[in-house]
C-alpha cells in the first residue's frame, strides 16, 4: 500500500516543463525591455536641428535658428528673422529648453531666451498644427533696429529702447488674436536736439483677421497720439492716423515735426502712416 501511494502522489504532480519554455518569456520581455530603452535614448539625444527645422516650417521660413548645438530638448543657436521677404536680421545667441512632461498634454512648448548683444528677449512658443502661440513675451531692443525693418524710418534716425512684452499672441492662417504693447523709452531722433522726447506707448489688439492699433504718449516734450488698423484680410494693410504736437521747445521740435507731417494749426501736425505687411509671412527666397 505505501508504494501504490507513492505511485498516486506522483501521478497526480504536474509535470515539470520544458527548460526552454521558461526561458523564452523571460528573454522576450527583456529583449522588449531593452527596445524601449534603446528608443528613450533616441529620443533623448534627438538633434538639435530638429528644432530648427520644426520653427522654420511652423513660421514659414520667418523664425531661423543657424548653427544648432545641443539636443531638441536643450540647446543653442543664432536666432534669424526674415521679415519682411529676403530680409535677414541676426537677433543674437538664443538658448531652449523643452519639457518633455509637456508632450504628456499633447502640446509642444518651448521656453526660449535671447541673449543678444542689442537684443535681449525671453517667452515660451506653443507648436500646434497650422498654429503657434507666444506666451509670457518680453523683449528689449534698440529703437534704430525698426529702420532695418522699416527703411523709411531711417529718415528720422530712431534713437532709445523697445520694450515688448505680451500675456500671449496666437497667430496662425486666419491672423492674430491676443494683445500686446510695445513702449518707445527714452526716445530721440537724429533731427532734433531735444533728448529725450519722451516715451510712448503702442497697443496691439489683435481680433483674428485685424489688429487695432492705439498710440499714447506717456511723457515728454512731443506728444504723439493716433489710432489704426492692421488688415490682415486685405494683403496686410496697416492704415495709421494720428497727431504730433509739441509740449514744449517747439523751436527745436520744428525740423521734426515738418518732416512728419503737414500743419493741422496751433502747431500740430499730421501723423500718417500706411505700409503693406502681408500676412501669414511668406518664406524668403
Amino acid at each position: 500500500m505505501k508504494f501504490k501511494g507513492l505511485k498516486l502522489r506522483r501521478k497526480n504532480a504536474p509535470a515539470a516543463e520544458p527548460s526552454g519554455n521558461r526561458v523564452r518569456p523571460s528573454w522576450i520581455k527583456y529583449a522588449l525591455l531593452g527596445l524601449l530603452l534603446y528608443l528613450i535614448f533616441l529620443v533623448i539625444e534627438l538633434p538639435a536641428s530638429w528644432l530648427s527645422w520644426g520653427l522654420t516650417h511652423f513660421s514659414q521660413g520667418t523664425v531661423v535658428i543657424s548653427r544648432p548645438q545641443g539636443t531638441l530638448w536643450n540647446g543653442k543657436g543664432e536666432l534669424i528673422i526674415s521679415y519682411p521677404r529676403s530680409r535677414h536680421h541676426a537677433i543674437g545667441d538664443t538658448e531652449w529648453r523643452i519639457n518633455p512632461l509637456w508632450l504628456v498634454a499633447g502640446k509642444v512648448k518651448i521656453a526660449i531666451r535671447v541673449l543678444g548683444e542689442q537684443v535681449q528677449a525671453r517667452a515660451r512658443l506653443a507648436l500646434g498644427p497650422g498654429k503657434y502661440v507666444i506666451e509670457q513675451t518680453v523683449a528689449t531692443l534698440p529703437a534704430a533696429f525698426v529702420a532695418t525693418v522699416y527703411s523709411p524710418a531711417s529718415l528720422f534716425g530712431p534713437e532709445g529702447a523697445l520694450r515688448i512684452e505680451s500675456d500671449s499672441l496666437a497667430l496662425d492662417e486666419t491672423g492674430i488674436t491676443g494683445s500686446a504693447t510695445a513702449q518707445w523709452l527714452g526716445a530721440a531722433s537724429s533731427l532734433t536736439p531735444v533728448r529725450p522726447l519722451g516715451d510712448y506707448q503702442l497697443a496691439l489688439t489683435g481680433k483674428g483677421g485685424s489688429v487695432a492699433l492705439k498710440l499714447n504718449t506717456l511723457k515728454g516734450d512731443l506728444e504723439l497720439v493716433g489710432q489704426g488698423q492692421w488688415n490682415i484680410t486685405k494683403g496686410g494693410l496697416i492704415n495709421f492716423n494720428g497727431s504730433a504736437h509739441p509740449r514744449g521747445r517747439s523751436g527745436d521740435l520744428e525740423p521734426l515735426l515738418k518732416l512728419i507731417g503737414n500743419d493741422l494749426g496751433g502747431g500740430r501736425r499730421l501723423l500718417r502712416f500706411s505700409h503693406r505687411l502681408p500676412w501669414p509671412p511668406a518664406a524668403p527666397d
